[in-house]
């Protein structure tokens, strides 16, 4: 009876070890091979995606899941609705994850002192990308990957002044309110604008970068008397908003109304080649993955990295009586 009960816990003993060696595999923990070596890789990344309308979301994860492969880097993914709390959620189940690098796309500049606190006491670095965090925000340094959204606005808006004429009437839809990328977007445009007194922006009102939201204020805009003549467009969600509501209310967009806009997807990209979008500041994300891959091996390379780290990506201007 002794020897079947010895057998059985030692039986036992093996499939508990199996499983905890699975378990360890899946989310990529250190798993050594004869001689020290390691058959899986050490690196965990956790990755919170955020919910969209468009086909940026989609893009981007494709993009770091793709480079993360190549590297040899292990990815949580985890996904958030358009909240705040959402995020937060999801960053501390990754804190639980013990993943060695959490990167995320902040919805707002402001409001993570507690969960930044979180991560820091956890000594988990964070790589945000194309939104960033106010940096009295968190006791540790915020390394940022994307792109230069000041000067993003300020490059449409020097296409803005070329291209027309001195009584337009100019509607901005933004992002979300408070997002780094509207704070930054909405200066680097009025840093040029404000530089000719003969424009100024008009109508400002916000999309939370939703793409049937951004339809709904651009309708509103034009189904009142205020005749506006351009419409700045924050991201993709936003464009293909506003050219619905434009052309639902019987304008061809492009020409009735002039369209400018940040972001890059395929599906905006092809509305400049149709002469709908009249310029384009396109964020490529041809290297975003790989850049990102490359910053989260360097913060585990140098984990004495106590200064911000921030990487820009290309910004390329597409005008449509270019194509």
């Amino acid at each position: 009876m002794e020897k079947k009960n010895s057998l059985r816990l030692i039986i036992l003993g093996l499939f508990i070890t199996i499983v905890f060696t699975a378990i360890l595999i899946s989310y990529g923990w250190v798993v050594r091979g004869p001689g020290g070596t390691e058959t899986e890789s050490s690196i965990v990344w956790g990755i919170v995606f955020t919910e969209s309308e468009d086909n940026w979301q989609a893009s981007l994860q494709n993009s770091f899941e793709s480079a993360a492969k190549s590297a040899g880097i292990k990815v949580i993914s985890i996904y958030a609705d358009r909240s705040q709390n959402s995020q937060i959620t999801a960053i501390r189940s990754l804190i639980a994850f013990r993943a060695d690098v959490i990167s995320f796309s902040p919805i707002v500049s402001s409001g993570w002192e507690n969960v930044m606190s979180e991560v820091c006491s956890a000594g988990i670095p964070i790589l945000v990308f194309n939104k960033n965090i106010s940096e009295r925000e968190t006791p540790m340094p915020i390394h940022y990957i994307g792109y230069d959204y000041i000067r993003a606005g300020e490059l449409l808006a020097a296409n803005i002044l070329n291209d027309i004429p001195e009584d337009a009437i100019l509607a901005e839809l933004c992002g979300t309110t408070s997002a780094s990328t509207v704070l930054e977007i909405s200066r680097g445009l009025r840093n040029v604008l404000h530089t000719d007194r003969r424009w100024n922006i008009d109508f400002s009102v916000n999309t939370d970068y939703m793409q049937s939201l951004s339809k709904e204020m651009a309708g509103r805009l034009l189904n009142n008397d205020w005749s506006v003549d351009v419409v700045i467009c924050h991201s993709d969600a936003i464009t293909l908003g506003a050219i619905a509501a434009i052309e639902e209310a019987g304008l061809t967009p492009g020409e009735d109304i002039l369209v400018y806009a940040i972001g890059g997807s395929p599906e905006v990209i092809r509305l400049v080649e149709a002469g709908k979008v009249n310029c384009l500041i396109q964020c490529d994300l041809t290297d975003i993955g790989t850049e990102a891959a490359t910053c989260v091996r360097e913060l585990m390379d140098n984990e004495a990295i106590s200064q911000p780290a921030t990487a820009f990506l290309p910004l390329t201007t597409l005008n449509a009586y270019e194509r």
